[in-house]
Parts: structure tokens; C-alpha cells; sequence
């Protein structure tokens, strides 16, 4: 099949603004931003998907640059997975020395290598890696589908439309809560599962913005208001809840449609708000570091969060909205300080085993 995937210089330009931005909107919605002006706070949540959506975007085009399903999931794991186990070295550590041992059996051994530490007993918060394990399971997925597209073109629009159907048919029947009680199943999480069937959707609706076939790049508003239209019957569905974590941890259709349609609305504005991010150099700048050290801020902020509240006692600064203040600028600064020692360290060992990997497989091509 024909490629004809168009990012250009500016679409990538733009995502890795996107992507920086949506980084630091998760530091600032754990260190506070969210329940600054509940319950409208909340809605800020609705731009996670946003990274599934970026995600969907590239993983498709380094997809179909390397036309092997093989090395585009080794290649995928090594650099999700090198980064996480680095942060659990650290945790681990971090958990001796404050009298804690994460790593006391086999079985938390196992929890900790499938990304699915048994969170209840780790003092230092961790929560955000659930991405992880999500966007793991969405890669494998993803993978075959896009593999399947070479041979059927509208492969990418039906998985798309499938994981959408699940999100509809869960809103009606609930199904999940029977079909998820398969032992493996509830190691690896029944959360971490639906929620990589529910956000397969924003992760595809990204590969189909520039995927060959229907592409929504080129009915973005049209998209939007279809998708604005869904979010409405998806609140209809759950029976209009106003609560919106509801909605979050349900990972529901008026969520996903709600999502979708915001994500397409940042490209239908996309040339304005470039040139204007553009125009504001230090803003731009911020987004751009953000961007390049994205999964080490995504990772190290709520430690050096824990950290910071035991070392200044902020522990709980409900309506000190002076000192709220104080600790997100504190935590943000030694988060980006950070955050690049990190970075450097995950990418050289991801750049070894990447090497390591080519070599390998010339090795054996040549073999065969």
C-alpha cells in the first residue's frame, strides 16, 4: 500500500508543543491545579487524552517507516519500558531508605516488572504510571492494526470504530465488570485493560489524522462537531452525571468523545496558535524542554512532590492558596532541574539496547 502520511515540519513542531504542554498540565493538575475551582477544575482533565492522541500520531508514521511489526514493538518497548524500570530502581531505593521494602516477594517482583506495583503499599505516590502499562497494552494492539492496514486499507477506521462501540456498549450494558474477572486479567489490572480498549480510540483517531485513508485531518471541524454531538449522547447514556471524575474513571463515551473532539479542536486552530506560541519565545521554550524531557517530568514530579511537602510540612494546604502556590512553582523548577540527569541516563541505556537490537538483527538477516 501506497504511504501517503503527511506530517510535515511544522505538524511535528506543533505535536512536541502539544505534547510539552500537555506534560505540564499533568504536574499541574497533581500538584493542585485540578481542585483549585472544583467542579469546573476538574474539566482540565479532559486534555489527558491529548498525549494518547499524539502518541497514535507518530507510533503510526515510525510504523510505516519500519514495515515490521517485530521491530517496531521492540522498539516501542525498549523505549516505554527502559525508562520505567530506571524510575522503579529509583523508587525502590528511595523506599529503603524511608524503612520500606517494595520489593519483599516474588510475586511484588513480578507487579513491579508488569508494571503493576501493588500502589497501596508504596508510601511514595506513583499513581501516573497506569500511562505506562495503558500505552504499553495499546502498542501491542496497535501494532497488528496498522501491520492489517497494509493489506486492508480502512484497517485503522474499523479498530477505531470497534473501541468506540466498546465505550458505547459498556455505557449500556456495563459489561466490563463481567467480562474482566479473568485471573491474568486482574493481575495486569481491569482498569489498566479498559482503559487501553477506551483510550485505543484517542490513540487511533491520532494515526487516522494523518493515516492514509479516511484522514480526520481533513474534516477536523466537521470531526469535532460530530464528535461535540457524541459527548452529548454519551452524557445522556450515564445518565447526565455532573461529576466529572465520574466520567475520568469510568473512562466513559461522553469521556472519549469529549476528549476527541477537544484534541480535534487544538488542530482546527492549529496554524494560529503555532504562530502565536511561536511569537512568545520563553513560553515556547518551556514547552519545547518540557516536550524533550517529557517522561522523565511525567514521572519524577509526584517523588520530588512527596518529597518537597515532607521537607517544608505542606502536606495539606486546602484554602492556603499562597502556599498551593509556593509548592507547585517549588516542585515544578526542581522537576525541570531534574528531569534532563534523567533523561540523559534512560536514553543512552535506551540508545545501547536500540543498537544492540539493529546489530542483532543484521546479524541475523545476514544468517539467514
Amino acid at each position: 500500500m501506497t504511504d501517503t502520511t503527511k506530517i510535515t515540519a511544522d505538524d511535528y513542531a506543533y505535536l512536541n508543543l502539544l505534547r510539552g504542554a500537555s506534560i505540564i498540565r499533568v504536574m499541574l493538575v497533581h500538584l493542585g491545579l485540578s481542585w483549585f475551582y472544583p467542579p469546573y477544575s476538574y474539566y482540565i482533565g479532559i486534555f489527558f487524552p491529548l498525549l494518547f492522541f499524539i502518541s497514535g500520531a507518530v507510533s503510526y508514521t515510525s510504523f510505516k517507516k519500519h514495515k515490521n511489526i517485530t521491530i517496531h514493538l521492540k522498539k516501542r518497548a525498549i523505549e516505554t519500558l527502559v525508562p520505567y524500570y530506571v524510575f522503579s530502581v529509583l523508587v525502590v531505593t528511595l523506599g529503603f531508605t524511608l524503612g520500606h521494602n517494595y520489593i519483599s516477594s516474588t510475586d511484588s517482583i513480578l507487579r513491579w516488572l508488569l508494571v503493576s506495583p501493588n500502589l497501596s503499599q508504596v508510601e511514595i505516590p506513583i499513581g501516573q504510571i497506569w500511562f505506562i502499562k495503558t500505552l504499553i497494552i495499546i502498542h501491542l494492539v496497535s501494532s497488528f492494526v496498522f501491520k492489517l492496514a497494509d493489506y486492508f486499507k480502512q484497517a485503522v477506521m474499523a479498530a477505531f470504530l470497534i473501541s468506540l462501540f466498546a465505550v458505547i456498549g459498556n455505557d449500556i450494558t456495563q459489561f466490563k465488570d463481567r467480562l474482566f474477572e479473568n485471573q491474568l486479567i486482574q493481575l495486569l489490572g481491569p482498569d489498566a485493560l479498559w482503559n487501553s480498549i477506551a483510550l485505543l480510540s484517542c490513540y487511533l483517531a491520532g494515526s487516522l489524522f494523518y493515516s492514509a485513508g479516511f484522514s480526520l485531518r481533513q474534516h477536523r471541524l466537521a470531526t469535532c462537531l460530530a464528535f461535540s454531538m457524541l459527548a452529548v449522547v454519551g452524557l445522556y447514556l450515564t445518565g447526565f452525571n455532573s461529576d466529572f471524575n465520574f466520567h475520568f474513571m469510568q473512562k466513559n463515551l461522553f469521556y472519549v468523545a469529549t476528549a476527541i473532539s477537544v484534541t480535534t479542536a487544538l488542530f482546527v486552530v492549529q496554524k494560529p496558535l503555532f504562530h502565536l506560541i511561536k511569537h512568545m519565545k520563553p513560553i515556547e521554550k518551556l514547552l519545547l524542554f518540557s516536550n524533550a524531557h517529557s517522561y522523565a517530568l511525567f514521572l519524577l514530579h509526584t517523588v520530588i512532590l512527596f518529597y518537597v511537602e515532607r521537607v517544608m510540612s505542606w502536606q495539606d494546604l486546602s484554602g492556603n492558596y499562597g502556599l498551593a502556590i509556593a509548592r507547585m512553582l517549588l516542585v515544578i523548577t526542581l522537576s525541570l532541574c531534574v528531569a534532563p540527569y534523567f533523561s540523559r541516563l534512560t536514553k543512552a541505556i535506551t540508545k545501547k539496547l536500540l543498537q544492540e537490537h539493529a546489530v542483532l538483527r543484521k546479524k541475523t538477516n545476514r544468517t539467514l
